[in-house]
C-alpha cells in the first residue's frame, strides 16, 4: 500500500468516527427526558442521588396524593437498597418486596407485592433509546437512523470527504442507530407487549443463541457500533482514478527493406503504394518503364540522422509578446544540443504556463521521439516528437510548463515525489532538459540524444491566468429559440473561473465554472478547461457573455490573481431556417423525361432567412435518413445531378445553417424514357400553308432537294429549312411555304434529340392542286 492511500485511509477512520460520535451526542442530548416536578408530596420517600445520569424510572403502584404528579424521579440503582443472601434487594419502603438485579440494568420484582413490578434505569440508554412500547422504540430507530443518514450526507462533503466514503458512512452510521435502538426496544420493552413477548421467547428457549439475544439486550450501544463498522466495512468501495490516453496514430510501414522484393512477385505490377507499405527504405526504380522494380533503395545507409534546431518553429504564445531565440544551432553531430533563452524575462527563462513551440530539423526523413528522461535508446522513450510518428524532416513540439511551486502543490496533494506524479524532473532552479533521437527509415538513430535546455521562471506568480481559446468562437451564431449552450473556455493555468452578462469584477460575478484545479488536468491542446453552461440567450440579437478567472487554486486567496480585464464572448441569435416556396426541383408530379436509359435530373432548392439570409448546408436523401452533402451547397442555391433509370422517386432534403437551424422539404417526380423519335400526324394546307401535326414537341426541318432528298443532317441550313411554329407555346405545330412544285422531305426531333436515321424522314409531303369538281 503507498503512502499516499495509507494516509488517506487512517484520514478517513479519523473522520468517520468524529462523525459517528457527534451523531450519537447529538441523539442523546435531544433524546434526554426532563422529569416532572410536582408541587405536592410524593408517597415513594426521597431517596440519595448520585449522577443525575443513572436515575431510574419507576412505574409506581401505591396511589399519589391527589393533585400529585410523579412519573420519573432520579435514583441509583442500589441506593437505599438492601442485599440479601439470595442475592436479592430490598427497600424499606416497598415493605417485603425483593427485587433481582437483571443484567440489562433491570430490578425485577421476585417476590411481594407492595413495591412496582419493574425499576427501569432512565440513564444514557433510558434517555437515548426510551421506548415505551417495542413498536415505538422501532419507529423511533428508524427516526434517527434517517435522520443521521441526512446529517451525513450533508456534513461528510464539507469536510473533504470523497463520494465513495461519505455514501458508505452515512450507511454505516444510520445502520448502526437503528440497530443499536432495535436492541434495545427488542429486549427492553416493558412486560406486557407483543415485542417484549418475542424477545422473552427468544432468550428463554433458544439455549446458547438466547443468551447472545440477552447479551445484546444489555449493551445495545456495542452491538449498534459493531453493526454501522460492519456496513461501512462492506458498503466503502475503494475507487482510483486513472487518467489513460488513447492516441491513434498512423501506420507506419516496417523500418528497413527486407521485404521489398516481394512486391515483385505475383502477377499485378507493383505500385508505389504497395512498395512502400513494404518498408520504411523501399522505393520503385525504373520509374515510367515497363521495368519497374521495388528494391531497398540504400541498404548500404548506417548513418543516423543529422539533428539540428530549427530556427523557424520557435514561437512563444504570450501575451506579453516574448522574443526567444536558441543560442547553439550547431547541428549534431558533433554539437550536443541547443538551449533556449528568452530576452526581458528573468535568468533568461520562459514564463510558466505559456505554451510554446520549438522544432528541429533532420537531413532525410526521419521518425523523432522525446522524453523528460535520459533512456538507454530509441524504443525506450515515451513521446513521438509533436505526437507524430510520421517519418519527415521537419518536427515541430509543442509545450506549456508550470513553474516548480505549481508542481510541488500537486506533489503535495498527492502525498507522491515529484517524479512520480509528473514524470519530470526539476534540477538547477527550474531548469529542464528534454532529450531527442531520431531514426532513419533503415532503423539507425544517434544514441547520444540531442538535448533541448530551457528553464521556466519559479518566480511568484504575477500574471493573471489568460483565456486563450474557447469551445465556441466568437460570433457563433446559436440556434433559433435556444436558451442555453454549453461552453468550454481553456486558460493558460490551473483556474477558477466565472461569467456574467455584465462586465463586473471577478468577486461579483454570479456563475461559476467547473474548472481543472490541478497541473495534472492540462489536456491535449496544452491548456487547462473550464466547464459551463451559458443561459438567457435570445434570438434574433447579438449575446455578450464576459469571462474572468483567479489562478492558483491550491493557494491561499491573497495570493491568487485575478483577471482584471474580461474575456468577451458574443453569441448570435438567430431566427428560423427555411426552403423558399416553390424552389424545389424537379417540382412535385413533375415527368422528366430522356432519351437514354439513364436520365440527367438536376435537383435544386434555395433557403432563406436563418443565419446570414439563408447561407446553409444542404443534403439529400432517398429513404429520409441517410443524407448525402449536395454537390452545390453552402449558399443559398444548392444544385445535386442525379442520374436516374425511368421510374418514380422521392427525394427528402435537410439544409442546416452554421446556427444548428434546420429545414426540411421533399419532392416527387417520375423518370420516363423516351426511346421514340416525333411521329406526324396530320398534314394540311393552311390558308395556301403547308401545315404539319406533331405527336409531341419537336424541331422539324423540310428539304426540297432531290438528290439528297431524306439524307441530310438536321440544322443543316445549306440543305434543309426551319418549320417555324405560328405560337411558341404550341411547338407540335410546324409550318412551311406551300408549292406545289415542290417534295417535301421533312425530318423532325424532339427535346431529347430522337430523330429519324440518318437516310429517312419523318415524312415525305407530295403537294397536289385539288380541282373544284373533285
Amino acid at each position: 500500500m503507498s503512502k499516499r492511500e495509507v494516509v488517506k485511509k487512517r484520514e478517513s477512520l479519523f473522520l468517520a468516527l468524529n462523525i459517528i460520535i457527534s451523531v450519537v451526542a447529538f441523539s442523546f442530548l435531544v433524546g434526554l427526558s426532563v422529569p416532572s416536578v410536582s408541587a405536592q408530596e410524593s408517597n415513594i420517600p426521597e431517596l440519595k442521588l448520585k449522577d443525575p445520569l443513572e436515575g431510574f424510572e419507576i412505574p409506581a403502584k401505591t396511589p399519589n396524593p391527589a393533585g400529585s404528579e410523579v412519573t420519573k424521579i432520579r435514583d441509583p440503582v442500589l441506593d437505599g437498597y438492601t442485599k440479601n443472601s439470595d442475592e436479592t434487594y430490598s427497600h424499606p419502603t416497598f415493605g417485603d418486596s425483593k427485587y433481582k438485579l437483571l443484567p440489562n440494568g433491570y430490578l425485577e420484582q421476585v417476590s411481594g407485592d407492595s413495591g412496582p413490578e419493574k425499576v427501569k434505569s432512565s440513564g444514557l440508554l433510558g434517555s437515548l433509546f426510551k421506548p415505551k412500547t417495542g413498536t415505538g422504540g422501532l419507529l423511533q430507530g428508524m427516526l434517527w437512523a434517517g435522520t443521521a443518514y441526512g446529517i451525513v450526507k450533508w456534513l461528510a462533503p464539507k469536510l473533504g470527504l470523497s463520494d465513495e466514503l461519505t455514501g458508505a458512512l452515512s450507511k454505516g452510521v444510520s445502520a448502526g442507530l437503528f440497530a443499536g435502538q432495535a436492541a434495545y426496544a427488542l429486549f427492553n420493552a416493558e412486560s406486557g407487549s407483543t415485542i417484549a413477548g418475542v424477545a422473552d421467547t427468544v432468550t428463554t428457549k433458544t439455549g446458547f443463541v438466547g443468551k447472545g439475544f440477552s447479551w445484546i439486550g444489555a449493551h445495545p450501544i456495542v452491538f449498534g457500533f459493531g453493526v454501522g463498522v460492519v456496513v461501512f466495512a462492506l458498503s466503502y468501495k475503494k475507487v482510483e482514478y486513472k487518467r489513460v490516453d488513447f492516441i491513434c496514430d498512423p501506420w507506419q510501414a516496417p523500418i528497413g527493406g527486407d521485404d521489398c522484393e516481394k512486391c515483385n512477385d505475383g502477377m499485378n505490377p507493383c505500385s508505389e503504394y504497395r512498395c512502400k507499405s513494404l518498408g520504411q527504405a523501399c522505393g520503385i526504380v525504373n520509374k515510367g518503364t515497363e521495368d519497374e522494380k521495388c528494391v531497398w533503395l540504400n541498404p548500404r545507409d548506417v548513418n543516423s540522422p543529422i539533428i539540428r534546431a530549427w530556427d523557424d518553429a520557435l514561437k512563444v504564445e504570450s501575451v506579453n509578446k516574448i522574443s526567444c531565440d536558441y543560442t547553439n544551432l550547431a547541428q549534431r553531430p558533433p554539437g550536443g544540443g541547443t538551449e533556449i533563452e528568452c530576452k526581458e524575462t528573468r535568468n533568461n527563462c520562459l514564463p510558466a504556463f505559456t505554451p510554446f513551440e520549438f522544432g528541429v530539423q533532420t537531413n532525410k526523413p526521419a521518425q523523432c521521439k522525446i522524453d523528460f528522461k535520459l533512456t538507454e535508446g530509441y524504443e525506450e522513450m515515451a513521446y513521438y516528437f509533436g505526437e507524430s510518428n510520421l517519418f519527415d524532416y521537419n518536427h515541430t513540439q509543442r509545450l506549456n510548463i508550470p513553474n516548480k511551486r505549481a508542481i510541488e502543490a500537486l506533489v503535495q496533494s498527492q502525498n507522491d515525489s515529484l517524479d512520480e506524479t509528473t514524470g519530470i524532473f526539476i534540477e538547477n532552479n527550474n531548469q529542464y532538459d528534454l532529450y531527442v533521437r531520431c531514426t532513419s527509415a533503415n532503423g539507425y538513430y544517434n544514441p547520444d540524444p540531442y538535448v533541448v535546455s530551457f528553464c521556466v521562471d519559479d518566480g511568484p506568480d504575477a500574471t493573471p491566468p489568460q483565456i486563450v481559446e474557447t469551445s465556441i468562437r466568437n460570433n457563433q451564431p446559436v440556434q433559433f429559440e435556444v436558451d442555453e449552450v454549453p461552453i468550454i473556455v481553456y486558460t493558460n493555468e490551473p483556474a477558477t473561473c466565472k461569467w456574467s452578462r455584465t462586465d463586473q469584477q471577478y468577486d461579483k460575478m454570479e456563475n461559476e465554472m467547473q474548472c481543472a484545479k490541478s497541473i495534472a488536468d492540462m489536456e491535449a491542446n496544452m491548456l487547462y478547461p473550464c466547464k459551463g453552461t451559458l443561459t438567457g440567450l435570445e434570438d434574433r440579437k447579438d449575446n455578450k457573455y464576459y469571462f474572468r478567472c483567479e489562478d492558483q487554486p491550491w493557494a491561499k486567496e491573497d495570493e491568487r490573481i485575478k483577471m482584471t480585464q474580461s474575456y468577451v464572448l458574443t453569441l448570435k441569435g438567430t431566427q428560423p431556417l427555411n426552403i423558399k416556396e416553390d424552389s424545389i426541383g424537379p417540382e412535385a408530379n413533375e415527368v422528366v423525361t430522356g432519351a437514354t436509359s439513364s436520365v440527367e435530373v438536376n435537383l435544386a432548392l434555395e433557403t432563406e432567412n436563418g443565419y446570414e439570409n439563408g447561407k446553409a448546408e444542404c443534403y439529400y436523401s432517398t429513404d429520409n435518413d441517410n443524407f448525402v452533402p449536395m454537390f452545390e451547397t453552402n449558399s443559398h442555391t444548392h444544385s445535386q445531378r442525379q442520374d436516374l433509370t425511368q421510374g418514380e422517386y422521392t427525394y427528402y432534403f435537410k439544409c442546416v445553417d452554421l446556427g444548428g437551424n434546420t429545414a426540411l422539404g421533399q419532392t416527387n417526380f417520375e423518370v420516363f424514357v423516351d426511346t421514340f423519335a416525333p411521329v406526324v400526324v396530320r398534314v394540311l394546307n393552311d390558308a395556301n400553308r403547308l401545315k404539319i401535326i406533331t405527336d409531341e414537341d419537336a424541331t422539324c426541318y423540310y428539304s426540297v432537294n432531290e438528290n439528297t432528298e431524306c439524307n441530310y443532317e438536321i440544322g443543316n441550313n445549306t440543305v434543309a429549312q426551319l418549320m417555324p411554329h405560328e405560337i411558341q407555346d404550341e411547338k407540335n405545330e410546324h409550318f412551311a411555304v406551300w408549292n406545289i412544285k415542290d417534295n417535301y422531305y421533312i425530318k423532325c426531333k424532339d427535346e431529347n434529340d430522337k430523330q429519324p436515321a440518318p437516310t429517312q424522314c419523318s415524312i415525305v409531303v407530295k403537294p397536289e392542286e385539288l380541282s373544284d369538281e373533285e
